[in-house]
């Protein structure tokens, strides 16, 4: 692949990794990386971790519009970040902190070469299929069901067309201004396709797609039979509830693939309890034919993965909770390398259960992966890093 040769020559700049630890850079495909989603950490020094453990970029997905937001304000912000050992001079130590209880942080020994180094926050922006809080105040909750408090208290519901406006706004407004170069010559004028002109700006659509989890549509008692009318009627009450919101989730899902095929950007996709209703609807939106799909952390059943896969134009990223998961393992056994990446999706699916996951746990989805198809973790690092230049065409002009 034109353009990828020389970067994976580059010296590694972690110099505590074992010989079974990945020698070139690797690239986060899916993570909640900023500030808000780690607010007992400090987060600078979090991102150098992540530069010092050999990660060159990580695809920040939103969930909400706020969240979008914040990711732009932090990739324009912080264009490059710097491993702890290579900073420069403007970087108190002051900010230098300890890795996270029972976490070693790797080391970095290569000097700083011209920002190659570097790590960079690639920015997403898409609303995913359950929202944070209560229900907009011009939704009926009580017609359009609701999600129950979790045990932090904290409601959520199944997103609604009115909170989807906004958000597909701001993506126009991202794409319009990604098209133009640094002298703001357009693609029309140029005649050039979107991923080669301009710096690298939003890379995908997401996080977006479908969550049909009963405790975010809620679940019928389909067939249990009742000597009670009023049960029944319940029933049916609940039934379409849950209907009414998965046909919800699926018009926002759809609203955003037709943005995406119409900007020529992959996406980024959720689909728990929903794996194969989520690779059905891209398969009829046309999109992994003309751009790229990523299933993130898919939970289906590896028949429909098989199906995606022979499909093409889809990926499937690996999280670090590879390790404790035998579904992933599975997945990960039964698909090709030539359609797997890397993620991490922190703060999310860490090692271990309930801690606090970080882009630094990278090289742990890449040690299972070359565990699982008995091949050495260069052989991982390289193939997944070069899959998603191909996913993420945008990356390439970082």
């Amino acid at each position: 692949m034109d353009g990828i040769v020389d970067f994976w020559k580059l010296p590694s700049p972690v110099a505590s990794m074992s010989t079974s630890d990945p020698p070139f850079r690797l690239i986060d495909c899916h993570a909640h990386t900023y500030p808000s989603q780690f607010p007992q950490c400090d987060f600078l020094p979090l991102l150098r971790r992540a530069a010092a453990a050999c990660v060159s970029h990580i695809v920040t997905v939103p969930e909400t519009l706020a969240d979008a937001h914040e990711i732009l304000a932090l990739a324009r912000s912080h264009p490059l970040i710097l491993p702890t050992e290579c900073r420069t001079g403007d970087i108190d130590s002051a900010d230098q902190t300890e890795p996270p209880v029972g976490r070693t942080a790797p080391t970095c020994s290569a000097q700083h070469n011209s920002g190659l180094l570097g790590l960079k926050i690639a920015p997403a922006i898409g609303l995913h299929p359950v929202q944070p809080g209560p229900y907009p105040p011009d939704v009926d909750a009580t017609s359009a069901g609701f999600l129950e408090p979790s045990s932090s208290t904290t409601l959520s519901h199944s997103v609604q067309l009115c909170e989807l406006e906004p958000v597909l706004a701001l993506i126009r407004s991202e794409a319009e201004s990604g098209m133009k170069g640094r002298s703001g010559i357009t693609l029309q004028e140029t005649g050039e396709s979107n991923a080669s002109v301009g710096t690298a700006g939003m890379v995908c659509i997401g996080e977006i797609g479908l969550d049909f989890s009963p405790n975010v549509v809620g679940k019928s008692t389909g067939g249990e039979s009742s000597s009670s009318s009023n049960s029944n009627s319940t029933s049916s009450i609940i039934a379409l509830k849950t209907e009414e919101l998965k046909a919800v989730q699926r018009e926002v899902f759809r609203r955003q693939l037709s943005l995406a095929a119409e900007l020529s950007l992959p996406v980024n996709v959720h689909s728990r309890s929903a794996g194969h209703h989520a690779i059905e609807e891209l398969v009829q939106s046309g999109l992994p034919a003309t751009s790229a799909a990523l299933m993130h952390a898919f939970d289906g059943r590896l028949v429909h993965a098989e199906r995606a896969e022979r499909h093409g134009g889809f990926f499937f990223s690996v999280p670090p909770s590879v390790v404790r998961s035998p579904q992933t393992q599975k997945i990960v056994k039964g698909l090709p390398l030539s359609c797997l990446v890397l993620e991490t999706d922190s703060p999310a699916l860490a090692p271990e259960k309930g801690a606090i996951n970080e882009p630094s746990n990278i090289a742990v989805s890449c040690r299972e992966i070359a565990r699982i198809h008995g091949i050495t973790v260069a052989e991982v690092a390289k193939t997944t890093s070069e899959n998603a230049l191909r996913l993420f065409p945008r990356l390439k002009l970082s």
